[in-house]
């Protein structure tokens, strides 16, 4: 199975973030997850043909602005909802391949290096947790690939390399939980 909207979507990311005018926390939740982000995000749903069927993309996407002083450029959450024709212990079946495909389409889409990837679980479900190095070594992209179902949910922060790990990256990640 091709996980090839993955690779757009961590460059999209980086170019389509819109800026907050404040820096309230903001808690983002559907009724399969929240998470908790610095800001009001930005929320953009689109459809992707793919040859699995029609894809459903919802993405939120808060980037600080710099008088904030925030340590990262970028924090994003990716929810891609697959076709109900696509039985999801089609996909937990090859759930090696899947991530591997997910994450090796990742670090070739910005021409990075995969410098640590962890095999997770939020609660039954399956993830991986990445760290991406790429902007000739100036950025680290963390990610976290969760498979619920028939959707992945794609967690990211783009922080300048001499600044990360930090807090708020930690925070980010710490603030989501699945219902």
């Amino acid at each position: 199975m091709r996980m090839k909207f993955c690779l757009a979507f961590i460059a999209l990311i980086c170019s389509t973030a819109v800026f907050s005018q404040t820096a309230k926390p903001y808690v983002h939740e559907t009724k399969d997850y929240k998470i908790q982000f610095p800001s009001t995000p930005s929320d953009t749903s689109f459809k992707i043909p793919s040859e699995l069927g029609e894809l459903v993309l919802h993405m939120n996407t808060y980037q600080p602005r710099i008088e904030l002083n925030d340590e990262n450029v970028v924090y994003s959450l990716i929810e891609t909802s697959y076709p109900d024709t696509v039985n999801p212990e089609d996909i937990t079946e090859n759930l090696d391949v899947f991530f591997r495909e997910a994450i090796d389409g990742a670090v070739k889409e910005v021409k990075g290096k995969l410098l640590n990837e962890t095999a997770v679980f939020f609660g039954a479900y399956p993830a991986r947790t990445v760290e991406i190095e790429f902007g000739n070594g100036s950025f680290i992209i963390k990610a976290t690939y969760l498979l619920k179902e028939n959707k992945i949910i794609v967690l990211q922060t783009l922080t300048e390399k001499l600044k990360y790990p930090n807090a708020q990256v930690n925070k980010f990640f710490e603030s989501f939980q699945l219902k």
